[in-house]
């Protein structure tokens, strides 16, 4: 049984012109463990996709459910990674990671053990005092992705994260995520606007139409890993995406 199930999930929303149409009766299982990529060109709603499936918003048609539970809100299981970081400004690292575990009620002894252990994981250790001001952008992110691991979620989202980055530090994050997607055994859906991206990270690549968001196509990414980006199979599958996307 798949973890995740999309079913039938449309979603409209008016705007001064009228109903406007962003996604269109999607149909999609992942599974646990998997990498999965969500791509298509600018306004398809991948995003909205994405959000839908973390329950912060309400699909206008159809549900999302895991392990056969259907999605209604927000819940602990599944963690998001923001493109904009979205840390407080008011809290200093080692108070943004560990957030999520207060909101929890967990007892404060294993919050700072878990913490500090995630802290490292993600290369931030001596910065646990320091305010995301003090941060650059690929820290700030460290920050991001360390509190979406720090609790007890089985799935991570992660909303096209390294897009604001420098095109090295992205690289970076990018290995190390990668790293940590082979340590802790998480699901993680990502939204990418970069075919290399996609095919660099994902071990399915779920394609969307132009809006009305439909899916076009899935692709089994039978790369091997660690993936070579300047090997030729690699260039076949992201010129493949980029006709999909752009015929």
């Amino acid at each position: 049984m798949a973890q995740l199930i999309v079913k039938n999930v449309s979603q409209s929303y008016e705007s001064e012109e009228g109903k406007v149409l962003a996604l269109k009766n999607i149909n999609l299982e992942i599974k646990e463990g998997e990498f999965l990529a969500l791509i298509g060109p600018s306004g398809c709603g991948k995003s909205t996709l994405l959000r839908i499936i973390a329950g912060l918003i309400e699909p206008t048609e159809g549900e999302v459910l895991m392990n056969g539970q259907k999605v209604v809100t927000t819940i602990p299981s599944i963690s998001f990674i923001f493109q904009n970081f979205a840390l407080f400004p008011w809290l200093n690292v080692f108070e943004n990671v560990a957030f999520p575990l207060k909101m929890l009620g967990v007892k404060e002894s294993k919050i700072k053990s878990q913490t500090a252990e995630i802290i490292k994981e993600v290369g931030l250790t001596g910065f646990e005092k320091s305010h995301p001001k003090q941060l650059s952008g690929g820290m700030r992110q460290r920050v991001g992705i360390a509190r979406a691991l720090v609790g007890d979620s089985k799935i991570i989202l992660a909303d096209e994260p390294f897009s604001s980055l420098d095109a090295f530090t992205a690289k970076t994050l990018r290995d190390e995520l990668l790293k940590i997607f082979k340590r802790y055994k998480k699901t993680i859906v990502m939204v990418t606007h970069l075919v290399d991206e996609a095919a660099y990270m994902a071990d399915r690549i779920v394609v969307l139409t132009p809006r009305p968001g439909k899916i076009e196509k899935i692709i089994q990414n039978k790369l091997s890993r660690p993936r070579n980006t300047r090997d030729s199979k690699f260039y076949d599958l992201t010129d493949e995406l980029t006709r999909i996307i752009h015929p």
